[in-house]
Formats: C-alpha cells, structure tokens, sequence
C-alpha cells in the first residue's frame, strides 16, 4: 500500500510540473511568471527540506545569481530595462536553472516520469502559444 500512495503522489508531482511548465513557456504576461517563481520556491524549499542539494549545486546557483543581478543592474542604470523587469528576469533565469537541474536528477527514460516527457512541456507551451497568437486568442 506504501507504494501505491508513493507513486500517486509522483503522478501528482509530474502533472503539476509539467502543466507548469506549459503554462510558463505559453508566456501568458502575469500568470507565467507567477507559475515560474513558485515552481522555484517549491523546488527550493523541497531540496532543502530532502537535503537533495549539494555545495557544487548551491555554489552553481549563487554565482550564477549574483552574475545574473550584476547583469540586469547594468541593464537598468543604463535604463535598457527597469528595476522591476531586473528583478523578474534574475528569478526567471536562476528559477529556471533549479527547474532544469530538479528535472535532470529523473533519470527513467519511460512514461510518465522521464526527462524526455518533462522537455517536451516546453515545446508544447511554445506551440500553444504560437497557435494562440495565430487566432487572436
């Protein structure tokens, strides 16, 4: 019975990243950065509750924030963006950095729980989006 409540919530975990994921990349203006900045503060606070993080990981993603910010503060004191945009893209970047490295720790190739299928989450929300703007949703 253990395993049967194990691989549901695994179910429920899989679908919610990967709707997620497509509602993201269908760029809707404040829903898809709002679903971003949560996927990451829950990919966060999981890795730091299972402790699944290690030193080279965080290392990786402090660097990565601070040459990010440095980036987009340079940006926005030549004003090419503004603050709040800064502020936006650095969570974006980094929050879709953790999503990347949470998604390459699944490593079965099958159905529903392989890196393949969460990649094409993606692609699909490119489509939709594309598909979207076509008709003039």
């Amino acid at each position: 019975m253990k395993d049967t409540y194990k691989h549901s919530s695994m179910n429920i975990s899989f679908y919610l990243l990967f709707i997620s994921l497509v509602l993201t990349t269908m760029n809707i203006p404040k829903l898809s950065t709002g679903i971003l900045m949560l996927m990451f503060i829950s990919i966060v606070l999981k890795g730091l509750i299972v402790k699944s993080f290690n030193e080279a990981f965080l290392l990786r993603i402090i660097f990565l924030s601070l040459f990010v910010a440095t980036y987009f503060s340079i940006m926005a004191y030549y004003e090419y963006t503004d603050i709040a945009s800064s502020i936006k893209y650095t969570v974006c970047i980094v929050g879709m950095y953790a999503i990347g490295f949470a998604v390459g720790k699944r490593s079965k190739p099958l159905w529903p729980y392989g890196t393949l299928w969460i990649m094409l989450a993606p692609v699909i929300g490119s489509v939709l989006f594309s598909f979207c703007v076509s008709i003039k949703c």
